[in-house]
């Protein structure tokens, strides 16, 4: 591919051209183990480069070769479930290179939504890692056609050995609303539907970066931050982080003192939504006392519950489920901003 500037490429002719251009550059410091004191490594673009490669030959060893196929509707697409590592931005790059479409569904969907976005995303096969695979037994009973797929560990990836460079020649001009993943739904009044997050969006967002200069930013999930603000050494290091972004959220009463978290459609979003001017989050929140401008989580509209750690699910659809057991007479399921759910459970007489 010609040599031009970074951000004329496509997401992974970019991270080509950085480990071209700037090989030692890091790219993320990577876990050594599941333990914190484990430790960290660096990995530099030259190497992120080499994983992706390595990942899009082996899609290609279990799906088959490269399509040829570049519209949307017809790129095969790859629903991945696993832990939060690596692996989920780096199938982003590979499944692009390959000419498929990834899809991050929620572990925690039920089993009929599950099916419902492989049916909506027209998937053939999913992946999982080894400690995932559970998550698709029963949306597989329900859809045996499907084929499951494990995922190797990060280490199949991510090392010395040599690997073939996986040639990525599509351009800007030809790509520019080339899917790069698809996202669901949160399916708190529905089943979860897939939503598309193209290249256009990350074009324009480069573009802002671009504007704005160098800065560094952090994205924490609540209980994360909540650790965070408790230590005095760790709130002055959020301080080199310097900016954030609204993306339209806003604040809109409720009743009493509770407010439902809003956004308001931002001009020219590529994003495959509902075309509704104020998007309804359904979470509620009330004003931290004393401390203006900060909020406290205050639970749902509805009874989808969401955890401190950002996992959702369907608290009615286990309800139903504890329900029909002839011991239970009423169960109420909650944990909104807690590590864990919990149960309160009436016996039948």
């Amino acid at each position: 591919m010609e040599d031009v500037t970074e951000q004329q490429h496509l997401l992974p002719a970019a991270v080509d051209h950085r480990a071209k251009h700037t090989p030692e550059k890091i790219y993320a410091a990577l876990p050594k183990g599941d333990r914190l004191e484990d430790g960290f490594f660096d990995l530099t673009y030259t190497a992120f480069a080499r994983a992706i490669d390595a990942a899009a030959w082996w899609l290609d060893s279990v799906l088959g070769a490269k399509s040829a196929k570049t519209k949307f509707d017809e790129l095969a697409t790859v629903p991945y479930v696993g832990p939060d590592d690596f692996r989920y931005g780096l199938f982003i790059h590979a499944a692009m290179k390959t000419g498929r479409k990834v899809m991050y569904p929620f572990p925690a969907n039920t089993p009929e939504g599950l099916v419902r976005l492989l049916e909506l995303s027209n998937s053939e096969v999913v992946l999982a890692s080894v400690c995932h695979k559970h998550i698709w037994t029963e949306p597989l009973m329900l859809k045996p056609e499907i084929r499951l797929i494990e995922v190797p560990e990060i280490c199949e990836f991510v090392h010395d050995k040599h690997v073939e460079p996986y040639l990525y020649e599509r351009t800007m001009a030809e790509g520019i609303d080339d899917a790069q993943m698809l996202i669901q739904t949160s399916g708190t009044t529905s089943h979860p539907k897939p939503i598309v997050l193209n290249n256009r969006w990350t074009k324009e967002y480069l573009e802002d970066v671009a504007l704005l200069g160098k800065r560094n930013g952090i994205i924490l999930v609540p209980d994360m931050l909540r650790h965070l603000v408790r230590d005095p050494e760790a709130r002055q290091s959020l301080k080199l982080y310097d900016w954030v972004g609204d993306h339209g959220f806003y604040m809109d009463y409720y009743s009493d003192d509770l407010y439902e978290l809003c956004t308001k459609r931002q001009q020219n979003d590529p994003r495959h939504v509902p075309a509704i001017d104020v998007f309804h989050t359904r979470d509620l929140w009330r004003a931290a006392p004393g401390r203006g401008g900060f909020w406290m989580n205050a639970g749902r509209v509805d009874d989808f519950v969401k955890l401190s750690t950002m996992t959702k699910f369907n608290a009615i659809a286990i309800e139903q489920i504890v329900e029909a057991n002839p011991i239970v007479a009423k169960c109420v399921i909650a944990g909104d901003s807690r590590k864990k759910a919990f149960i309160l459970v009436e016996p039948s007489p």
